[in-house]
């Protein structure tokens, strides 16, 4: 999967940081590790945090999915930036 739009400015140097971490599960088997700041993109629109995914319908690869499990994987290294622009993307197909 690729973007035909140029990449987005960074606006901040990226900043090493702890933050607490979850693993979300779907319904379909999606797997995918973020931190606690990390928003997802809600079936009904909008978005939510990762700690609040719990039971959510999100968007995905291949439409939507249910989560289903999110389990703490306590805190780990991230990296904290800012970006310009629209920056949606998928991962895990999440």
């Amino acid at each position: 999967m690729g973007s035909s739009t140029p990449p987005n400015p960074v606006l901040t140097n990226p900043k090493r940081a702890k933050q607490p971490c979850y693993e979300i599960v779907t319904r379909g088997g999606l797997r995918h590790k973020a931190s606690s700041t990390h928003s997802v993109a809600l079936a009904c629109g909008g978005y939510a945090l990762t700690p609040e995914l719990m039971g959510q319908t999100i968007l995905c690869g291949k439409g939507t999915d249910v989560v289903v499990e999110l389990l703490d994987i306590g805190e780990q290294t991230v990296y904290e930036m800012n970006l310009g622009g629209s920056h949606c993307y998928q991962s895990d197909g999440i």
